[in-house]
C-alpha cells in the first residue's frame, strides 16, 4: 500500500468524540503528527517507519537504504496502542513506569556516589502518586 494512503488511526476512532475523550484524542492526534513525512526530517520517513525499519543500524546509514513499507495493519496496531495511552489505564502504566524509572535512577544515583565516596547533593525524589 502507497504511503499515502496509511492511515495512523487506532481501532476504536468514536472513543475519540466523548467528552472525556481528550486524552486519547491528544495522543492519537500527536501520534498522527509524528507519522507525517517531512523532507528533511528523519530522513522524509515517519516515526512508524522507522520503528519497523528492519535495517536500522544506526541513523547514519539508515538513510542511504531504502526502508520497506509499513501496512495499514501495521499503522492500526501501532495507533491503537498510542491510543490507549491516553486511557486512565495507559495513563496508570505510564506513571507506573514513570516511578520504576526513578527508583532505578535514585539507586544508580546513590550508587554512583557511594562507589566514589561522594556526597549526595541534590537527591532525586519519587513523584508523588
Amino acid at each position: 500500500m502507497k504511503y499515502s494512503k496509511i492511515k495512523h488511526a487506532g481501532a476504536h476512532p468514536d472513543r475519540l468524540s466523548h467528552d472525556c475523550g481528550y486524552p486519547e484524542r491528544i495522543f492519537a492526534e500527536r501520534w498522527a503528527e509524528e507519522n507525517k513525512r517531512s523532507p528533511g526530517i528523519n530522513g522524509g520517513y515517519g516515526c512508524l517507519e522507522l520503528l519497523m525499519a528492519s535495517n536500522i543500524r544506526n541513523m547514519g546509514t539508515i538513510f542511504q537504504e531504502p526502508i520497506e513499507q509499513i501496512s495499514q495493519r501495521d499503522a492500526l496496531v501501532a495507533a491503537t496502542v498510542i491510543q490507549w495511552l491516553g486511557t486512565n489505564c495507559g495513563a496508570c502504566f505510564l506513571h507506573e513506569c514513570e516511578q520504576d524509572i526513578l527508583k532505578e535512577r535514585k539507586a544508580e544515583h546513590e550508587a554512583f556516589h557511594k562507589k566514589y565516596n561522594l556526597r549526595v547533593a541534590g537527591a532525586i525524589k519519587e513523584v508523588n502518586p
